[in-house]
């Protein structure tokens, strides 16, 4: 019978373990819980903020899943120190925990960034449910809230908090909203919209300095205007992974894992936020769906098993809508040297659409006011429908996938000789 001890309540790990009980019932598997919480969705954290559904339907199993599968959940430990030699977790409560297997899924605490203040009450993250969670209890009691993001992630989270009727400060480091995915002209007609709904936008700037007491009050930025404010929410706040680099875990920017997510270590696996691969897909962001997270616990569970289980990274579609504007993001829409990239703009109806092309299929989209041809692009990509010469075609918003579809069909057909006349 092995021990299995799980840091974190990530839903790769939960995967991992759902899918380690269908094949082993008898091993003892203990699971910390670092933020208090089961595990959850972090893609539904707007929506909490929002008021539109309860903490309760962010978790991605409940407490019963637990209870069945026979998991030793801890709250209320603080891990200080982890033996890779002797396989033992050490605890502040001076407990001892011993394991066959490790799986990281999450740090026992996360940091801001190097910045003077970051001590002070009144600063949150963004990462964890139990912050979170903080952020909707307080909202009675604040009126002001800064964000420092640059990410999809950050603008959900505001855009929540700006219809919770919050005064709303984003700081951007780069010269405009969602620089690295938006053209400029979208961009600026996402900025534009969302200061009328009354999100004040901040750009070229980030945060220097937190001010106040043993509260914080307000922040000095780069530039060196302060600002007031009752909360400060950092997207970027980073995991502590010291406690595993003094293992003797690699540990560069995060923990290196191979493509079975396994580390330097023979029994020990990273997932999630704390881990990357030396392949770009293997380095996962804040607003990572849970169905990506699924296909890292099911390819540790496989290698648990001694079968081998490669990971791919699915299709999935991130998106920010209101009503009055929509922004919604396909598959792969980064630049690198095989991609053609194909774009369509309105400027008088705002509206955009780009796809990216690769050896004559899509494999990407960015769409702005066109999300009624979302199922479109996501069937097109799914499909590896071959596009190549039919762009103009395949960006027209008259043409559905089927006709898409259907001419592609018949300029790949092959002439018949029979029908041809001198």
């Amino acid at each position: 019978m092995s021990k299995i001890v799980v840091l974190g309540t990530s839903v790769a790990a939960i995967k991992a373990i759902e899918d380690i009980r269908q094949n082993d019932q008898a091993s003892e598997i203990t699971l910390f819980a670092f933020d208090g919480f089961y595990a959850y969705d972090r893609t539904l954290f707007s929506k909490l903020i929002a008021k539109e559904i309860a903490t309760s339907d962010c978790l991605y199993r409940q407490k019963s899943f637990y209870e069945k599968n026979r998991i030793n959940v801890i709250f209320d430990k603080t891990i200080t120190r982890i033996n890779t030699k002797r396989n033992k977790i050490f605890t502040e409560e001076k407990d001892q925990f011993d394991y066959d297997l490790l799986l990281i899924a999450d740090s026992p605490t996360h940091k801001f960034p190097d910045i003077k203040g970051t001590n002070k009450i009144g600063l949150l993250g963004l990462k964890r449910l139990k912050d979170i969670d903080q952020i909707v209890k307080s909202i009675p009691i604040f009126d002001t809230v800064i964000i420092n993001g640059d990410s999809l992630f950050s603008l959900q989270i505001a855009y929540a908090l700006i219809k919770r009727g919050k005064e709303v400060i984003l700081i951007v480091s780069t010269d405009r909203l969602l620089a690295m995915i938006l053209e400029d002209e979208p961009s600026k007609w996402l900025m534009s919209f969302l200061e009328e709904k009354g999100l004040r936008i901040i750009v070229n700037n980030s945060i220097a300095e937190v001010l106040g007491d043993s509260d914080a009050k307000a922040v000095r930025l780069k530039s060196g205007k302060v600002i007031g404010a009752q909360l400060i929410c950092f997207e970027n706040t980073a995991e502590d992974l010291r406690i595993f680099a003094e293992a003797g875990i690699e540990v560069k920017n995060k923990i290196c894992v191979d493509h079975q997510f396994k580390t330097n270590v023979d029994n020990v696996f990273a997932l999630d936020q704390v881990c990357e691969g030396a392949d770009a897909q293997m380095t996962f962001d804040i607003g990572v769906s849970s169905s990506v997270l699924e296909e890292q616990g099911k390819v540790v569970a496989a290698k648990i098993a001694n079968q081998e289980l490669a990971f791919t990274s699915l299709l999935t579609i991130n998106s920010f809508e209101a009503e009055g504007f929509s922004c919604v993001f396909i598959g792969k829409i980064e630049q690198s040297s095989t991609i053609v990239q194909h774009q369509v703009i309105d400027p008088v109806s705002k509206n955009y659409k780009k796809i990216f092309i690769d050896n004559g299929s899509i494999v990407g989209a960015i769409l702005v006011n066109a999300n009624k041809e979302s199922d479109k692009f996501f069937n097109l990509i799914k499909d590896k429908v071959g596009v190549g010469g039919l762009e103009d075609f395949v960006l027209d918003a008259q043409n559905d996938y089927a006709r898409i579809v259907d001419e592609v069909q018949k300029r790949s057909a092959p002439t018949d000789p029979a029908v041809n006349t001198v």
